[in-house]
């Protein structure tokens, strides 16, 4: 199986599950992007870094947000909203126990002698928490609750 994105002539963007014999299914179509999708270790779940676009006059705005869609079922599902967050990534446990993710704050360049780290955008980062979001396998929609991790960093990955 492989999760692809179809970007369709009507400014939307569709999320298909494709097998190796051909099958597609459209799985959710929507006018926010679709950042990234990581299946879990039993292939019955495909957990989503998403955005809702929101259009306001002259404001253009993405709000990311994590969802798991239910494969035998083509259900969407929102587990974490992420207001304010321009550059998130996540990261699935191997196991499929839980997700880590990233939450990064801005700053403006005030020390012309440092070099900041800076996100995909170029903005300067002052700082950034890691969160741990539990999952139950069973039922990963079961509204779980996010935990802040007492650790600083950016891009979070699971060693296998």
């Amino acid at each position: 199986q492989a999760a692809m994105v179809k970007f369709n002539t009507d400014r939307t963007r569709s999320l298909f599950l494709v097998t190796n014999q051909g099958t597609q299914k459209e799985l959710l179509r929507q006018t926010g992007s679709i950042v990234s999708a990581r299946f879990d270790p039993t292939r019955k779940f495909l957990y989503c870094l998403l955005t809702d676009l929101n259009i306001q006059g002259d404001l253009y705005r993405e709000d990311p947000y994590l969802a798991v869609i239910d494969l035998k079922t083509g259900k969407k599902f929102p587990l974490v909203s992420l207001p304010d967050q321009r550059d998130v990534q996540f990261s699935l446990a191997p196991d499929g126990l839980a997700v880590l993710f990233d939450q990064v704050t801005q700053t403006a360049v005030t020390d012309s002698h440092q070099t900041p780290v800076r996100d995909s955008s170029g903005k300067p980062i002052a700082a950034s928490r890691l969160w741990l979001l539990p999952l139950d396998p069973i039922a990963p929609a079961a509204n779980p609750r996010p935990e802040s991790l007492p650790l600083a960093g950016l891009k979070p990955r699971w060693l296998p």
